[in-house]
C-alpha cells in the first residue's frame, strides 16, 4: 500500500515567502525530486507565507523510511526551518 507523508517547514526567523516556488528556490525541492523514493509530491504555500506544506507519496512506509535516512545530512538548504509532521499515513 501507498504511503503518504505530510510535512510543514517554517521559516523560524520570520521570512515569509510570496509562492511555493520563491520556498523552493531558498531552500530546494525538500525531497520531493528524488524519484529513487518518491512516486508523487506537491508543495504548496502556507497561507500565511511562512513556509510550505510538503507532501511525499512513497510506494509503501519502508520507503518512506528508507528516505528519510538517506536525507538525514542532507538538510544544510533547509537552515532556519522548523519542520512539523502533519501526518504519516497509509493511503
Amino acid at each position: 500500500m501507498a504511503y503518504r507523508s505530510t510535512i510543514d517547514l517554517v521559516s523560524s526567523n520570520g521570512t515569509t515567502y510570496a509562492s511555493a516556488d520563491e520556498f523552493v528556490t531558498t531552500h530546494g525541492p525538500c525531497g520531493t525530486a528524488n524519484e529513487a523514493f518518491v512516486t508523487d509530491s506537491s508543495i504548496t504555500l502556507l497561507e500565511d507565507g511562512s513556509g510550505v506544506r510538503v507532501v511525499m507519496t512513497y510506494e509503501d512506509e519502508a520507503t518512506a523510511t528508507a528516505h528519510r535516512a538517506s536525507s538525514e545530512n542532507a538538510y544544510d538548504s533547509l537552515a532556519n526551518l522548523t519542520n512539523t509532521v502533519v501526518s504519516n499515513e497509509t493511503v
